[in-house]
């Protein structure tokens, strides 16, 4: 913590990062966060400034009526304390501006009488400049140990709130960039796979042939795919609507959806869920496409029980402990049919619940998904 300043605000870069909005609920946070900070210590002024080239904003206030500052109120970045700790990116303690050279034209002194600063540096994720969270006195104040460390717990708060921002920003672009992909999947290549499989049909008319039944068992894929890169896009822009599901029969209907073979299923399971029904359906029906693909046509599946939760069971290869992580990501497949994204719809739909699954090995040795969290 020194009193010379590191350059000017024009000498830093202010990365876009800076442009995203803050939630109501997350300034509402912070009011309530800075109308404590005041109280505890005893000071007219708990700010977070925002900066916004080349001015420096009070974005947040503490309530109490001796503050000075009004939220929205905006400075050119001339020599203020915030500015040295934005510039330095460093905390900065001034007990008594009036004793300090650098400080005692300060514009908080001479407009409010504010001698005595305590403020810490405020980074969105990455690093990029976000603004303070400080504390200002009208007395000489000596601000140590248990202070800092709460000023700098603090900032840390507002730190994770703005990395939970910046993550959900890239979630929402990417969702968008997914909606966008998956609307040309379902168009343009939906069009010319019908095209190909009536030319197709026309040509096992005439011709009995192995390869036209290769080409067949490749347009089953292709629809495979889009199916499931549709449900994925749709998984993440649909709201979820939670019921009280009884689990063995939804089960038991969800197995009459999926193309079972001489495959068996098992339900020992009498509970009920607090599930979105469709996204539940998703879950059995590619948890039991995957036991039979993996299994063969005479696999055996079981639903059971968990205390939290419940499990879904097979007795097929099971699945190495090396790729029980891999398994959930999108496109990941050891499997010549299958498309890759029915364990990633899976695990979409767990966290979009508030679940967790694990994979272990089931008792005849194949692949055994446990869910638990689940109310």
């Amino acid at each position: 913590m020194d009193d010379e300043s590191s350059g000017t605000a024009s000498d830093r870069p202010y990365p876009e990062v800076n442009d995203l909005e803050i939630p109501e609920d997350i300034v509402q946070k912070w009011q309530q966060l800075l109308d404590i900070t005041a109280e505890i210590f005893e000071v007219p002024a708990g700010l977070i400034m925002r900066i916004d080239p080349p001015y420096i904003e009070v974005f947040e206030a503490s309530g109490n009526p001796e503050n000075p500052y009004e939220i929205g109120g905006t400075e050119d970045m001339l020599g203020l304390y915030c500015e040295e700790v934005v510039l330095s990116q460093e905390p900065l303690h001034v007990p008594d501006a009036q004793q300090s050279d650098r400080w005692r034209d300060n514009m908080d002194v001479e407009e409010f009488g504010l001698v005595t600063y305590l403020g810490y540096p405020i980074e969105w994720p990455g690093g990029a400049v976000f603004g303070t969270i400080c504390v200002l006195d009208d007395e000489e104040r000596e601000f140590e140990g248990i202070y800092r460390d709460l000023l700098q717990q603090f900032k840390r708060m507002v730190e994770v709130d703005l990395d939970m921002i910046v993550r959900q920003q890239e979630l929402e672009a990417k969702n968008d960039r997914l909606q966008e992909f998956a609307t040309i999947v379902s168009h343009d290549l939906r069009n010319p796979l019908n095209v190909a499989e009536g030319e197709l049909e026309l040509a096992q008319q005439e011709y009995t042939n192995e390869h036209l039944r290769a080409v067949e068992r490749a347009h089953e894929r292709i629809h495979v795919l889009i199916d499931d890169l549709l449900t994925l896009a749709r998984n993440t822009d649909r709201p979820t609507e939670l019921a009280s599901i009884e689990l063995g029969a939804f089960a038991e209907s969800s197995w009459q959806n999926v193309d079972v073979g001489d495959a068996t299923l098992h339900v020992d399971v009498e509970q009920t869920v607090r599930a979105d029904a469709s996204r539940l359906g998703q879950v059995f029906e590619n948890l039991y496409r995957n036991a039979i693909e993996h299994g063969g046509a005479d696999v055996h599946v079981w639903v059971g029980p968990l205390e939290d939760g419940f499990y879904v069971e097979d007795d097929g290869p099971g699945i190495d402990v090396a790729d029980r992580e891999r398994v959930f990501e999108s496109g990941y497949t050891n499997s010549r049919t299958g498309s890759g994204y029915g364990l990633a719809i899976v695990a979409d739909i767990v966290a979009i619940h508030g679940w967790d699954v694990e994979i272990v090995e089931s008792a005849a040795g194949g692949a055994r998904f446990e869910f638990r969290g689940v109310e």
